[in-house]
């Protein structure tokens, strides 16, 4: 536990991280203060939350810190620290007074910090330095064009603003799920038949998708 705790300390930037969830925080305060922009900030907010969880995964010397002994431990380690960011950012997103019930944003942040972390752990499996950035980037530009497009097509809004339907929250519990079973499957391909292709094929499909096209070279 020492140890888990001395490594998570030098080997997460905390000071990106944090600031992020500050943003959050500012975002609620928004919400509350202002209920013509609440669906925007809370969607805002579950996205910052989300890509504050990627940066965990920021390590300039990541080619080092790959091959040594505690490479296995340190892995879920630092993914135990990305679902604590979604967690405390969760919290603040769904605690916060607001004009709306925003129980349903619990399932989108599973699914969003899940298929976030499972990008970033890619791009560090792969060596990249400082994976976190583009995918915490990437999530947050990607994350608001449905709504740039819904404004323009006059389409719904995925999020639950102000709450999901039950097809969609069925939706939202899908990728939850699948995108968690694959994060597992990733970190330990002992797990399913002691093969992480699953977690592989999912990881570089949205990889894709957040236009990380050159983290390449999975072993």
């Amino acid at each position: 536990m020492r140890d888990t705790g001395w490594y998570l300390r030098r080997a997460v930037p905390w000071s990106p991280v944090l600031g992020a969830v500050g943003l959050v925080v500012a975002l609620i305060a928004a919400a509350h203060r202002w209920e013509e922009v609440e669906g925007l900030a809370l969607t805002l907010a579950a996205l910052v939350t989300v890509a504050a969880a990627a940066l965990v995964y920021d390590d300039a010397a990541v080619a080092v810190t790959a091959v040594t002994p505690r490479a296995r431990w340190a892995q879920w380690a630092r993914l135990a620290a990305g679902v604590a960011v979604l967690a405390l950012g969760g919290a603040v997103l769904l605690t916060g007074a607001g004009h709306t019930d925003r129980s349903d944003w619990a399932l989108a942040v599973a699914a969003l910090g899940g298929a976030t972390l499972l990008v970033a752990l890619v791009g560090r499996q792969r060596q990249v330095p400082r994976p976190g950035t583009p995918v915490a980037s990437g999530v947050v530009l990607l994350g608001l064009a449905p709504l740039v497009v819904g404004l323009f097509l006059e389409l719904g809004s995925p999020y639950p603003a102000p709450g999901l339907t039950d097809a969609a929250a069925t939706r939202w519990g899908v990728v939850a799920a699948v995108v968690w079973i694959a994060l597992a499957v990733r970190l330990d391909g002992r797990w399913l038949g002691g093969s992480p292709g699953l977690g592989r094929g999912l990881g570089r499909g949205l990889g894709r998708g957040l236009g990380l096209g050159r983290l390449r070279g999975v072993r």
